[in-house]
């Protein structure tokens, strides 16, 4: 009996083990499916008691766990943004956005004793307008120094808009090293981009003014005022910007407005939108209409493509004037370099169809004479007297060299054939900037000052 017992107790004490584990795989394979639902956090009861507290959501828990980033651990990413008429950069951490510095750019900044005193009141002393000290500025578009087209994060360069300068920040300290204020214009928005190997940092101005930030009325807009592009040559080893080897390209009196580098293929090419390509100057009170119609009536404006390169071989040539201290490349010297470089592309597009015409042709001469060849053939194969064979003209290969004349040079393409060819493609466009061009440089004289 008690044998029984025992084997009843074992069989019972069995059931009830695999029971349990029944139970428990089902409820531990419930609960994974559940935590892979989207949005469960699987949170403890004092996170969920804390949720409740604050009536937060699951999303809302989630994203702010995906942005925490703890105490002595650094973000992935910087954020450098424009301060804006404080005239600082902001620096801030992605994903954190944790406001990480203050850097004191153009305006004295209290906290880290920026501008009191020491070093940094030389730099910000550097950056007056002549004989006006400024302690104020309108900070734009902060922009990472590059090697090989790629953020090497060494330098940051941004411009005053309100101001036209621009400052360099060393990356290594976090601290502003210079600043240049731009002798040629009021106002700049371009920013300081740079080429892919920050050999020069690029500022255009914003609203036209006479080059050089002297005085003319409005009524000579499109004679006196002007925009420019400005190469400031950047000292790597030296950290700072060399005037003395910087330039200005002369630009039309419209505003320009953004601006990049080419990289890659258009390496060597700086890209400056632009709008009032209408040259409006407002003048409501004249009734005119107010400047920002006036400069919207036309569907579309222009985009400046500088070959800057081609640019700083040209004022190495001596081809610019100097305006308070810069050289600047005016704009009948680059009309002129443009009109030169479509013509050489126009004719090398002329020869480029006459040479295909050219093969065209001799394929077809070789064609019909390989057939007449193939006739011969065929009447001797019929029994053609050994007379007709004597009389064939033999078929000979042409030989290396013998091409066309004008396969060997332009020698042949005179300015009166050019003149009567139909342009292609692109060319009539290209007549309309021309004839634009052409107007502009009308009105480019710049005055050496």
């Amino acid at each position: 009996m008690s044998m029984l017992k025992r084997g009843l107790a074992l069989g019972l004490m069995a059931t009830l083990v695999g029971m349990a584990g029944v139970s428990c795989e089902n409820k531990a394979a419930k609960e994974f499916a559940k935590s892979q639902n989207s949005g469960n956090l699987g949170a403890s009861a004092s996170v969920k008691q804390l949720m409740a507290a604050r009536h937060l959501t699951e999303s809302d828990v989630e994203a702010a766990l995906k942005t925490f980033v703890p105490p002595g651990k650094r973000d992935e990413y910087m954020i450098f943004a424009s301060g804006g008429q404080s005239g600082q950069i902001l620096v801030m951490g992605v994903p954190s956005m944790r406001l990480l510095k203050v850097i004191g750019v153009f305006t004295p900044e209290p906290w880290q004793g920026y501008g009191y005193g020491g070093e940094s009141n030389k730099i910000l002393a550097a950056g007056a307008q002549g004989k006006q000290a400024l302690s104020w500025a309108d900070v734009h578009h902060p922009n990472l120094s590059e090697t090989n087209g790629d953020y090497d994060g060494q330098f940051l360069f941004v411009n005053d808009k309100a101001n036209g300068r621009v400052a360099v920040v060393d990356l290594e300290d976090f601290a502003t090293k210079q600043i240049v204020a731009n002798p040629l214009v009021g106002s700049d928005h371009g920013g300081a981009f740079v080429d892919p190997n920050t050999n020069y940092v690029i500022e255009t101005s914003q609203y036209p003014t006479p080059l050089g930030r002297d005085y003319a009325p409005l009524s000579a807009y499109k004679e006196k005022y002007r925009g420019v592009a400005v190469f400031w040559k950047f000292d790597r080893k030296k950290k700072r910007i060399d005037p003395s080897q910087s330039f200005g390209v002369e630009l039309p009196p419209y505003t320009q407005d953004l601006a990049d580098a080419g990289k890659l293929g258009s390496d060597g090419w700086a890209f400056i939108n632009s709008f009032n390509t209408e040259m409006a100057i407002g003048g409501t009170l004249q009734g005119k209409p107010p400047i920002e119609s006036g400069a919207s009536q036309n569907d579309m404006d222009y985009m400046h493509i500088i070959d800057w390169k081609k640019a700083e071989a040209l004022v190495k040539a001596g081809k610019a004037v100097t305006i308070k201290g810069m050289k600047v490349l005016p704009l009948a010297v680059s009309g002129a370099e443009a009109r030169g470089q479509r013509q050489q592309r126009h004719e090398r597009q002329v020869l480029k169809k006459q040479h295909a015409e050219s093969q065209a042709t001799m394929r077809a001469v070789e064609l019909s004479r390989l057939g007449e060849r193939l006739q011969q053939d065929r009447r001797g194969a019929h029994g053609d007297s050994a007379a007709d064979d004597e009389r064939r003209e033999p078929v000979q290969a042409e030989e290396p060299g013998n091409e066309p004349e004008y396969g060997r040079g332009s020698g042949h393409l005179g300015s009166s054939q050019t003149e009567h060819l139909a342009p292609h493609g692109n060319h009539a466009r290209e007549g309309e900037f021309q004839a634009q061009g052409e107007e502009q440089e009308g009105n480019a004289q710049l005055a050496e000052q």
